[in-house]
């Protein structure tokens, strides 16, 4: 099951969220950070979320549920009456993907999209979900990971953009 390694700042607009696919990549993660500003969650192998998805199948997943219950604003479901999403309850305002190079962590990075397009699209579409260049992902010891990714001068980022369809947001990775 993932977990959540909280920063000490509690102000969103101060914060950043590091999603990070592999304990392998949390360690490093949780080691380098800045603690005061930045939090990390482990998400190990979120199941594959499509359109036809099983909405009780979805909100079981033990993945999903971390990464749901540290972003803090709830899900997002068309026949479900307000409250159940909450944009202002976001509590960081930079959500940074994280995945292993490679073909799983591809699928990975996929299946978060996928999920947070469907089941939270207005953090999309506000602009707080980047990924990580993975490119950037030759040096795993710590010192060499805090350099390439933990510092905000040397981050390869770009944003994600919600576009009109899933497909055509999943395009941008």
């Amino acid at each position: 099951m993932g977990k959540l390694y909280d920063c000490v700042v509690k102000n969103p607009s101060e914060c950043e969220l590091f999603v990070v696919q592999s304990t392998t990549l949390g360690e490093l993660a949780r080691e380098s950070r800045d603690r005061v500003k930045q939090a990390v969650v482990v998400i190990n192998d979120p199941m594959l979320v499509t359109k036809d998805s099983d909405l009780l199948d979805v909100l079981d997943d033990e993945e999903l549920q971390t990464l749901i219950s540290s972003l803090g604003v709830g899900v997002q479901i068309d026949d479900a009456p307000e409250g159940l999403f909450n944009l202002l309850h976001l509590r960081y305002h930079k959500i940074l993907l994280m995945v292993e190079a490679g073909p799983t962590g591809q699928q990975a990075r996929k299946n978060l999209i996928a999920f947070m397009y469907l089941y939270m699209l207005p953090v999309l579409k506000a602009g707080h979900v980047y990924l990580f260049d993975e490119d950037g992902q030759e040096d795993l010891s710590a010192t060499g990971f805090e350099a390439q990714f933990m510092t905000a001068s040397s981050r390869s980022i770009k944003r994600i953009q919600a576009a009109a369809t899933l497909e055509e947001t999943l395009t941008q990775i």
